[in-house]
């Protein structure tokens, strides 16, 4: 069981920050609140573009920081968090979150891989390469070249089956196996 006794410890910094100690074991109904307070955070805090918010001031909600950069692996698992949320308790508005959360992932992030020279990037078997790319546009990174990183193209796949469990055909077949031949 966590102890207050070590201040350096993660548990009790967050502890010192909550003003409380949990109750171990924690009582289900707490930990059934504590989910769908936070799923319903995560829904609020998903724009009409798909883009979460990172920042928001707790007093004042209507006031938020989207000067943070953004994080294409933050929001796939985002999108993935509320898939599991919604199998515990289906709701509309989580499925219609994560359905603008997939749409601006596809729209900002989601391209094929391309070679200067040689055009698309194809594999082996001649099918075409998906990747998630983080772009200075997105990241906030200036001077920052778009990069694919592999971590980034099978968390997506895991955020577009989510939404796929519950909205068939949100996502082309061919273009989920796309991405994950890009991380074969």
């Amino acid at each position: 069981l966590p102890t207050t006794d070590d201040s350096n410890s993660h548990h009790a910094r967050l502890i010192q920050t909550l003003g409380t100690v949990p109750q171990w074991p924690i009582d289900i109904h707490d930990l059934n609140h504590a989910i769908n307070h936070g799923t319903d955070y995560i829904v609020r805090h998903c724009n009409e573009h798909g883009k979460f918010t990172y920042l928001a001031d707790t007093a004042d909600p209507s006031r938020y920081d989207d000067s943070v950069k953004y994080n294409m692996l933050r929001h796939s698992g985002a999108i993935y968090a509320l898939g599991m949320a919604n199998a515990r308790r289906p709701n509309r508005n989580i499925v219609d979150a994560m359905q603008r959360a997939v749409d601006f992932l596809k729209r900002e992030s989601m391209a094929p891989v391309m070679n200067a020279k040689l055009g698309t990037v194809k594999d082996g078997d001649g099918e075409r390469l998906l990747a998630v790319w983080s772009s200075e546009t997105i990241s906030g990174q200036k001077g920052q070249p778009p990069t694919a990183k592999l971590g980034g193209a099978g968390l997506a796949l895991i955020a577009l089956t989510s939404l796929e469990a519950v909205r068939r055909r949100s996502t082309p077949l061919d273009d989920m196996r796309s991405l994950a031949r890009f991380v074969l």
